[in-house]
């Protein structure tokens, strides 16, 4: 969902940039910051709850997605850097058109408070796996990210 207030109206002229003028599969950043029910949503249940810190699972190539041009608090470097080593995954510098308006950049800059995207690590074209093999695969990270 790219739907927050971090950075929106960048994210309108990359959509404009690409003809997106509606609403689409992906690339459309809604009519207004918050316009999308799951992102008013997603704002006032942690808005509500004042969580420490925060790290979403996403699909992806195995990154730990962590920085932003704009200030991120010290301990953010740190957990990413732990989350990495125990999960084999890259640090990845994310920084740019690609992650404006997400989830992670409105939590910190709203916050002040780490917040972290670890893309799983897809499998191969044609790789049948199942939940219980992404499980396995994810399970000492899972157990690293609940005592941070």
């Amino acid at each position: 969902c790219e739907n927050f207030d971090t950075d929106f109206e960048q994210r309108k002229k990359a959509e404009q940039s690409k003809g997106i003028y509606g609403p689409a599969g992906s690339g459309y950043a809604g009519s207004a910051a918050f316009s999308e029910p799951e992102t008013a949503s997603l704002r006032q249940y942690c808005t509500t709850k004042k969580f420490c810190y925060c790290v979403q699972l996403l699909s992806g190539g195995g990154e730990i997605m962590w920085r932003d041009e704009k200030t991120v608090p010290p301990s953010t470097a740190q957990m990413a850097r732990i989350l990495a080593a125990s999960s084999g995954y890259a640090l990845e510098a994310e920084i740019g058109p690609a992650s404006d308006g997400v989830f992670r950049r409105w939590f910190s800059r709203e916050f002040q408070r780490p917040a972290i995207d670890i893309r799983i690590k897809e499998p191969a074209p044609g790789a049948s796996i199942g939940m219980a093999e992404i499980y396995e695969q994810l399970e000492e990270l899972l157990a690293v990210v609940s005592v941070m």
